[in-house]
C-alpha cells in the first residue's frame, strides 16, 4: 500500500515547503515516517524524520536537500519494489 501512497504524503511535503510552512512540513513528515515505518520502509521513514526534525525546528534550513535525499530514497525504493516477483509470493 505505501506504493500507492507515496504521491500523496511527497505532494504534501512539496506543498509545505513551496509556502514554507514548516508546521505543515512536520506534521505531513511525521505521518509519512509512521506509514513509511509500519511497512518496514525504514529508509524512507528515515528520510521522512530528518524532514520532520526540520519542520519541528521552526526553520526550513536544508528542507529542500533533505526532500532531495527523500526523493532519491523512493527512487531506490520503486526500483526495489519493481522487481520482486510478486507471483512467488502472493498466495493462489
Amino acid at each position: 500500500e505505501l506504493h500507492r501512497t507515496i504521491p500523496d504524503y511527497t505532494s504534501r511535503i512539496q506543498q509545505a515547503l513551496q509556502s514554507e510552512d514548516v508546521a505543515s512540513l512536520g506534521s505531513d513528515a511525521h505521518q509519512f515516517k509512521g506509514a513509511a515505518a509500519n511497512l518496514g520502509a525504514k529508509a524512507i521513514a528515515h528520510a521522512a524524520m530528518q524532514l520532520e526534525l526540520i519542520g519541528k525546528s521552526g526553520s526550513l534550513e536544508g528542507a529542500q536537500e533533505a526532500f532531495h535525499r527523500l526523493e532519491q530514497t523512493i527512487e531506490s525504493f520503486y526500483r526495489h519494489f519493481k522487481q520482486i516477483d510478486w507471483t512467488a509470493i502472493t498466495p493462489s
